[in-house]
């Protein structure tokens, strides 16, 4: 405030400048004339006059409001150029799906972004964690903050033809509890593999063979006869053309599992940050193509605007 009215002369120039009332801007330099003890300004024939004390502080204000106005324009600059650190949190497993081909054309796409990605087992919130986007399936751990929904994502049963050998195809929900069942750990808080029992209480099917965090472990011990998974339609796709693994339980309707970014801020979001995501959303779009790169219907993905 001081180098304002130092280089205007004019607390009405002053003011307009900084945009505050005249008022404040006189209270303010009567404040800091106490505060040095020094008179800093006389009233001049047309313009204020600096004081002795004036003329010193002002010079070195010159610098100090240079040093400051280079920092906002480095600041600035973060919101507008892909430079800097880009930290990214994704779920366990979830990499090989989607989230890595998204950071590799990234990447390719802007050499100067140094990015930071981890693999995580546990929801992550980036208001309490220095992550800049955090990839989430299903619950969101805070849903205060910022998040852009990529895809609803269908699933379905399956299990290999070695496990069906012998033994009666599965049709209803209640034939699981004769099948052994590998459940994602997910899946497990999500409620999937729950069941209701006689007294209302609702707890985990006991014919659970496996439970893990990986849905690409998952799907190969599906493969591997292991027993029945529940898994993403399109990652399982290829599988099924190719006789690998068989859609079973087809009447079992299997919630979608939603799929979330999350980001600290909406009003600052800077273009590193809001380009992945773009990246991001049109991963899940070539997930959710089906095996001729023919896009499904729009019922199946659902985006939120920017």
């Amino acid at each position: 405030m001081f180098h304002a009215i130092a280089s205007t002369g004019s607390l009405t120039r002053a003011a307009a400048r900084l945009d505050v009332s005249k008022a404040t801007l006189s209270r303010r330099l009567r404040e800091l004339e106490r505060e040095v003890n020094a008179l800093l300004v006389t009233r001049g024939h047309r313009r204020l006059e600096l004081t002795e004390a004036g003329a010193v502080l002002f010079a070195d204000s010159q610098t100090l409001a240079a040093e400051a106005q280079a920092v906002a324009d480095r600041v600035r600059t973060l919101r507008t150029e892909f430079d800097g650190a880009l930290r990214v949190a994704v779920p366990t497993g979830f990499m090989a799906t989607v989230c890595d081909k998204a950071v590799l054309r990234f990447a390719a796409r802007h050499p100067r972004v140094r990015l930071h990605v981890t693999q995580a087992d546990r929801p992550i919130d980036v208001t309490q964690e220095p992550f800049d986007v955090a990839v989430h399936i299903g619950a969101v751990p805070n849903r205060d903050v910022p998040m852009r929904l990529l895809a609803r994502v269908r699933r379905g049963a399956y299990a290999s033809p070695a496990y069906l050998k012998g033994r009666p195809t599965p049709v209803a929900v209640a034939d699981l509890a004769a099948n052994a069942c590998i459940a994602l750990s997910s899946q497990i808080s999500a409620g999937v593999w729950s069941i209701i029992e006689p007294s209302g209480r609702r707890s985990v099917r006991r014919s659970l063979r496996a439970i893990v965090s990986d849905v690409h472990l998952a799907r190969e011990m599906a493969r591997a006869g292991l027993g029945i998974a529940a898994l993403p339609e399109a990652l399982c796709r290829e599988d099924v053309e190719s006789g690998r693994l068989v859609r079973v339980l087809t009447e079992w309707r299997i919630p979608v599992a939603e799929v979330f970014a999350t980001y600290a801020d909406r009003h600052y979001m800077p273009s590193k940050i809001r380009t992945f995501l773009d990246f991001l959303r049109t991963e899940f779009d070539d997930l959710i193509a089906d095996g001729r790169g023919k896009k499904r219907p729009l019922r199946t993905v659902a985006k939120l605007k920017p």
